[in-house]
């Protein structure tokens, strides 16, 4: 009787742990399925960019099309154009634009891909704008600056500090905005700007 209690406490375990970490396909990162919609034609002028330093050019292109599977479901809310400046050096730009909360979102998963494993720098920049999520009304129209400092422990949040060097916490889960005492990281401008990518290899992702 021991023995069938152990078994089926086993089986039970399995179980639990089975349905706690789901197979990635389960959760949409391969599942490249779009919606029966034109994608965007008209660009749209922004300056939105990231940088992404360290990590080889595929295995960024791979995480970017994650993202895509997850967030184009429905209506194409991500569409990004990948160059390449070197094998370690990417740049992310978006020719239709994003929303700013997608944009932080997507500046999160880069850093936190799922099954993918590198190191990497990775910083992201835009002009904010009225009604952007996250952004308070003394916060719009600031140049900022989005990052995830390499201590973070909270995985749900993305990091941002103003050109003036104020900084907070833009908590997706929880928490909401939080401002911080002093940044985490202190504000530095790009080094690459949107025409950098010109004449560089390029893909369009979606």
């Amino acid at each position: 009787m021991k023995i069938v209690l152990l078994v089926v406490a086993i089986i039970a375990i399995l179980f639990i742990v089975k349905s706690c970490f789901p197979k990635s396909n389960e959760n949409g990162f391969e599942d490249e399925s779009r919606p029966n919609l034109p994608s965007p034609q008209t660009k749209i002028e922004n300056d939105k960019i990231i940088i992404v330093e360290g990590a080889k050019y595929e295995v960024v292109k791979k995480a970017i099309q994650q993202f895509c599977n997850i967030y184009n479901k429905e209506n194409y809310i991500a569409v990004i154009k990948l160059s390449k400046l070197s094998e370690t050096t990417s740049i992310l730009t978006f020719p239709y634009d994003i929303e700013f909360g997608t944009f932080c979102f997507l500046t999160n998963y880069l850093y936190y891909p799922n099954d993918i494993f590198y190191k990497a720098d990775i910083k992201a920049w835009t002009t904010t704008k009225l009604n952007d999520e996250f952004i308070s009304e003394e916060n719009v129209n600031k140049y900022v600056m989005l990052y995830i400092p390499p201590e973070d422990q909270e995985y749900d949040n993305v990091y941002m500090t103003t050109e003036q060097n104020v900084g907070y916490i833009l908590g997706f889960a929880v928490g909401g905005v939080k401002k911080l005492d002093t940044p985490r990281e202190s504000f530095i401008g790009n080094k690459y700007e949107i025409e950098d990518t010109e004449n560089k290899p390029s893909e369009e992702i979606k």
